[in-house]
């Protein structure tokens, strides 16, 4: 059956692929390595790499693309989420004693290192060339910078800009992971590209509803109910394209949402 309990499984992978390029010192060196430890530990009970792992192995993954394929998508998680902090100023709640000019080094570090996980990836699967990944990660991170580009700006700042921006920011980002699992378990990626992407922005509302987000309860309720409802439907469509697994991901998600106010 489908869980979500292996966090602890690629957590543990992601240490110990970093520890290892830091001992080898070619591309990673252990001062850089320190600092970049604190961006990983900063999200260990919150990124969808256990998701993703088990989700490649539910879609019929041997163990270790599927493991590579999760510590990608927390590697990518934690890239994501220290540039929002970064852009909002909150770094200093993990990384207070560490130059600015540091954690901006760290987090372009991480984020080339990417290309040696997803480089693994495709060794894995018996693939050498791993540019198309390559190139496909960093599109989405190039999509995610556009709206959170807006989202610093916010001129005019209208439920429409927020919808922008929860599917070029969030949707961007879990169509990446999604498709890491498909690719994984060498299935077909596109259904689980839309799913990511309708996942990803509905997401977004509902954290934000949670967390009563000043960027989303500046708009008014009845605007965001409207758009609630408009991603729970587009997630409950494309989960049918994607078996148990993903309707079982939907599900969890879709009941979280109705159970928050906003």
């Amino acid at each position: 059956m489908f869980s979500i309990s292996s966090n602890p499984v690629i957590n543990l992978a992601t240490r110990k692929w970093l520890g290892r390029l830091a001992r080898q010192g070619e591309i990673l060196d252990p001062p850089s390595w320190d600092i970049i430890q604190r961006m990983i530990d900063r999200c260990h009970q919150v990124h969808p790499g256990g998701v993703i792992h088990d989700l490649a192995l539910e879609l019929g993954a041997a163990q270790e693309p599927a493991t590579i394929a999760g510590s990608s998508a927390h590697v990518f998680y934690a890239v994501c989420s220290v540039t929002d902090d970064l852009q909002d100023g909150d770094t200093d709640d993990y990384l207070a004693d560490v130059p600015m000019s540091l954690r901006i080094n760290a987090q372009s570090h991480l984020l080339c290192l990417m290309a040696d996980r997803l480089a693994e990836l495709t060794e894995s699967l018996g693939t050498a060339d791993s540019s198309v990944l390559i190139a496909a990660v960093y599109r989405t991170g190039a999509t995610m910078l556009t709206g959170q580009r807006l989202e610093i700006v916010r001129d005019p700042w209208t439920m429409e800009a927020y919808e922008q921006v929860a599917r070029q920011s969030a949707g961007a980002q879990f169509r990446a992971y999604f498709c890491l699992a498909a690719m994984a378990a060498q299935v077909p990626q596109n259904p689980w590209d839309l799913f990511g992407q309708a996942f990803g922005a509905l997401l977004q509302v509902v954290v934000d509803i949670e967390s009563k987000d000043e960027r989303l309860l500046a708009l008014s309720k009845n605007a965001r109910a409207a758009l609630h409802k408009k991603f729970a439907l587009e997630l409950t469509e494309v989960a049918q394209e994607v078996g148990a697994a993903g309707a079982a991901i939907a599900a969890a998600l879709l009941r979280r949402g109705s159970q928050c106010r906003g």
